[in-house]
């Protein structure tokens, strides 16, 4: 239930990587939150969420990754010229309620995915561990429910996709 008393609203990119051999998702032990969560953090000032979903990406797991866009079936308007050019859309946008002990904000958080272009993770202090988790994991792991359904929901749409063609 989204409420209305927060102390702030902040835009935010979350990214959902995946092992392109194996299909497995990457998921990271937040120590503030005692969750495994995906990667990702707050949008900087200057700085797009597909930005920030790269760079939260790399500076939470050390992995270095590619933005993909699983709905390329869905055919749509191309705009690539001197001006503008279609960018890598996040897979859903989830208003989000945060609740710290001290603190109340909300996340909107523009939700990507991404393909893993190596397999060394090296988390950061924000985390204590991280897993590879498959769709038959993900109920085992004490993650939020809005995770858990997004999760399912690209584990579904990679389920059939040669990830090799991203």
């Amino acid at each position: 239930m989204i409420k209305d008393n927060f102390d702030k609203r902040c835009i935010t990119a979350t990214t959902f990587i995946i092992d392109k051999e194996s299909k497995r998702m990457l998921f990271i032990f937040h120590k503030k939150l005692n969750k495994w969560l995906p990667t990702g953090g707050h949008v900087e000032q200057n700085e797009f969420p597909n930005e920030a979903a790269i760079r939260e990406a790399k500076e939470e797991s050390g992995l270095d990754i590619r933005l993909i866009d699983l709905d390329v079936d869905i055919s749509r308007l191309k705009i690539d010229d001197s001006i503008g050019k279609n960018q890598i859309r996040p897979f859903v946008i989830v208003l989000e309620d945060v609740v710290y002990p001290k603190e109340r904000h909300q996340h909107f958080d523009m939700v990507y995915v991404a393909l893993a272009e190596g397999s060394r993770v090296n988390i950061s202090a924000e985390s204590s561990a991280y897993r590879w988790v498959d769709k038959q994991e993900l109920d085992s792991i004490d993650t939020f429910d809005n995770v858990k359904a997004t999760a399912r929901a690209i584990f579904d749409k990679i389920s059939n996709l040669d990830l090799s063609r991203f």
